[in-house]
């Protein structure tokens, strides 16, 4: 009877390839962690390429090295942190790791050896395979600007799992992110051709801030692929995947947000707004009084630590009938971090009175006429100003 031996991993591979995965590996990678196993990032061959792939249990990043020579097929762990000090000390070189199946390595490059200890891979948890010609198609950096105009409206909250993440649907060939924290919300959709027809999840916030951080400019102009497997989902891009399982429950409702009617608007420059937005910041970075004018908004700020301040700037606005101005109480750190991702010149704040909620859309000029670009909707919820002695 032959008995069949289990080959130890051993590849030849660039420092520089495997020192630029380890760091986005390291991006989910756990310093420290209740399950130790997962600060080690895991070694395998699949379909005859080396593949590295990090994980903290809920967000994970696949990394293939096509580069790397493979002399025999195994797998084997390395602690991400010790394996990427190990590795800016050989940049331009190229190193040998033969796997041992107790764990760890012999690490050898031009001036160096090393004998690694490493945990057991039968401890790291079993790593998700996806079909990635079932899903979405987008346009990688398409993708990143939907991220960052939604991503910064999610809640921080632990304990409320279904708005600790972002909803990601395809409705009518729409693709739409939103994100809320119960405060305010971001809602971007593109216009996407798929054949899918049930694709609704939400993800966790941290898959998509790897996704922001694996798709450098160098290959953002190459789509991407999105699905949904079982109860994970999954980004591909360039050898690149990103995977995580998704959160269960109830998202908020978001329709209303979409049909919001509003009675006034102010048409403005998002520079100039962002800016006027950022002095009256120096008084109070939490609590500002928005006052619409004739042709004027005016914001004041008053804080017990520092004083008080108006910043003001004009518009083409007339109050209605016969008010002198509509006052309305904002968070503004609530509105910068809509302000900052806007990527128009130009954009429209609709509100209504004190107790309303107002919107932020983005403005798209053609012969100096303004128009709503709706692929973006950021509503953000009033807050309550101090009486006036």
């Amino acid at each position: 009877m032959s008995i069949i031996k289990k080959t130890k991993l051993s590849i030849i591979a660039p420092v520089d390839a495997l020192l630029e995965a380890t760091a986005k590996l390291l991006l989910v990678v756990p310093a420290k962690s209740p399950k130790p196993v997962l600060s080690n990032i895991r070694f395998s061959v699949r379909n005859g390429i080396l593949e590295l792939t990090g994980t903290n249990a809920m967000v994970g990043i696949h990394y293939t090295i096509p580069a790397a020579s493979v002399k025999s097929e195994g797998e084997g762990l390395l602690n991400g942190i010790k394996f990427i000090e190990l590795l800016k000390e050989f940049r331009g070189t190229e190193t040998k790791i033969d796997f041992s199946d107790r764990g760890g390595c012999r690490f050898k490059a031009k001036g160096g050896k090393y004998k690694v200890i490493g945990d057991d891979i039968r401890d790291y948890p079993k790593t998700p395979r996806f079909e990635t010609s079932k899903g979405l198609n987008i346009l990688a950096s398409d993708l990143v600007v939907m991220i960052k105009k939604t991503i910064f409206a999610s809640a921080p909250e632990e304990s409320r799992l279904s708005i600790n993440g972002i909803l990601m649907e395809v409705e009518d060939d729409h693709l739409r992110l939103i994100a809320t924290d119960n405060k305010r919300m971001a809602i971007n959709e593109y216009d996407i051709a798929t054949n899918l027809d049930d694709f609704r999840v939400v993800v966790p916030s941290d898959f998509l801030r790897a996704i922001l951080k694996v798709t450098s400019r160098d290959i953002a102009d190459n789509i991407a692929v999105i699905g949904v497997s079982g109860k994970k989902v999954f980004y591909r891009l360039s050898g690149i995947t990103v995977y995580s399982a998704t959160i269960q429950g109830v998202f908020p409702p978001y329709g209303e947000v979409l049909n919001f009617k509003l009675k006034h608007h102010i048409d403005c420059s998002t520079k100039s707004l962002l800016h006027t937005l950022r002095r009256a910041m120096l008084i109070n970075k939490d609590l500002i009084a928005f006052n619409f004018g004739q042709d004027i908004l005016k914001l004041s700020a008053v804080s017990s630590l520092v004083g008080a301040g108006t910043t003001d700037m004009e518009t083409n606005f007339t109050p209605p009938n016969g008010q002198e101005e509509i006052k309305i109480g904002f968070n503004p750190r609530y509105l910068r971090d809509a302000l900052e991702v806007i990527t128009t010149k130009r954009c429209r704040i609709l509100f209504e009175g004190p107790k309303n909620a107002a919107i932020l859309k983005e403005l798209i000029t053609n012969d100096d006429i303004d128009s709503v670009f709706d692929q973006f909707t950021y509503t953000v919820m009033p807050a309550l100003l101090p009486r006036e002695s």
